[in-house]
């Protein structure tokens, strides 16, 4: 992908799939593992072939998720302006708006702040972003140089739904690259 740089100081490969109430965190690796592969001569000894196997491994001990609304007391007289011709519950310029906007720019400092602290104890080495572009439209101006250097693929889809096998089949025929 142009624009994008390997960087080999760290061979980890982190997946960070996110939207804009949860980030998830996955570790991809290629596991070598032994296989059969047949026998050999008359006495017919078998022998063992090693091969690679992809494996993607979800960190929850990383998942961040966004401080629910619900969590914020908005008071009744701050639903906004009205003059009365429009009732205030069906008032569109509520303060809720705001705060979701709040809350999700707050959600993506941390997410920005938890990569940084991830990159400074050298816990991976490259990055694929997966999130919705909003979301990537609000992480990318957060993070620091460093791990801008460190992203192999962006992927602008929410994929946060997916299991880390689904995960895993979708990488290798998006962004196939970001996996070598």
């Amino acid at each position: 992908m142009p624009g994008f740089e390997k960087i080999s100081e760290n061979p980890k490969l982190w997946i960070l799939v996110a939207d804009g109430k949860q980030a998830e965190f996955y570790e991809y690796r290629e596991e070598e593992r032994i296989a059969p592969a047949g026998t050999a001569g008359p006495a017919q000894f078998s022998y063992k072939k090693e091969i690679t196997a992809p494996v993607l491994e979800h960190l929850p001990d990383l998942s961040l998720r966004a401080e629910p609304i619900d969590t914020y007391k908005v008071k009744p007289s701050e639903h906004g302006p009205s003059d009365g011709s429009i009732p205030s519950h069906r008032h569109t310029r509520t303060p809720h708006g705001d705060l979701r906007e709040e809350i999700k720019e707050k959600f993506a400092r941390e997410i920005a702040a938890h990569l940084e602290k991830a990159s400074i104890n050298k816990r991976f080495g490259r990055l694929v972003l997966a999130a919705p572009p909003r979301v990537i439209g609000k992480l990318r101006p957060l993070l620091n140089q460093h791990i801008r250097k460190k992203l192999a693929a962006e992927i602008s889809e929410n994929l946060t739904r997916l299991s880390p096998h689904e995960l895993l089949e979708h990488l290798k025929k998006h962004a196939p690259k970001s996996l070598k």
